[in-house]
């Protein structure tokens, strides 16, 4: 399973805590509480982050045929488990929260016992994990797989088709693709250059996480 190998690469730490964690399968619910943390970096900025640790998991993922994304906020990461809870081309690698969310993503539908889930032990250990000020009531980060490609047959068999062609900005992105949600629309063709604003979180946070509903095809 995904999950199962990601907590193998992303390391565990000697410095963890069961206390206190949420109502349900613990198998891959872990606390942290020290920044450094191995099983965090990919969720570490350039200028913080332990580059050979988060480059050999980088390289992990990537030989399983991963490509992680680094996407969050509340609303948006609920509407990608409910999206993935209806067959979406989504896959979660691991999540990072703070604790006053933590009951968030299971009540969301997140099967902890696939998918890690880590814990920053509160918002401040969260906020240097990221080396700026989070929105407590909106500390929800998922690492994924997305988008994943579909074949284009799958989108012609599923009209209207959106074409995103050069669209650089990922919240122009964002909000294209949630009124295109509104509309009915969710098979969109992407050129090399759109597909790059879709990995990007502001994408997912413009279009509500509406995006995680559509099938893409890259051009």
């Amino acid at each position: 399973a995904i999950g199962e190998s990601a907590d193998n690469i992303i390391a565990e730490s000697t410095t963890q805590s069961e206390d206190n964690l949420p109502p349900a399968s613990d198998q891959m619910i872990k606390r942290i509480s020290d920044a450094d943390d191995s099983r965090v970096q990919l969720f570490r900025p350039k200028s913080l982050r332990n580059h050979k640790e988060y480059h050999q998991q980088l390289s992990q993922l990537r030989q399983q045929g991963l490509e992680p994304a680094l996407h969050g906020g509340r609303r948006a990461m609920v509407r990608m488990l409910e999206a993935i809870s209806m067959g979406a081309k989504v896959k979660p690698i691991a999540f990072l929260i703070n604790d006053e969310l933590s009951n968030v993503l299971v009540e969301a539908g997140l099967d902890t016992s696939k998918t890690p889930l880590y814990i920053a032990e509160n918002q401040e250990l969260l906020n240097e994990i990221r080396g700026q000020k989070l929105n407590s009531g909106d500390s929800i980060l998922s690492l994924i797989s997305f988008p994943i490609a579909s074949e284009l047959q799958e989108l012609i068999a599923n009209p209207p088709l959106l074409i995103l062609e050069d669209v650089r900005n990922a919240e122009n992105v964002g909000s294209i693709l949630r009124t295109a949600f509104c509309l009915g629309i969710k098979s969109v063709v992407a050129s090399s250059t759109a597909w790059a604003s879709l990995c990007d979180t502001r994408a997912a946070r413009c279009s509500l996480g509406t995006m995680y509903y559509h099938q893409f095809y890259k051009a």
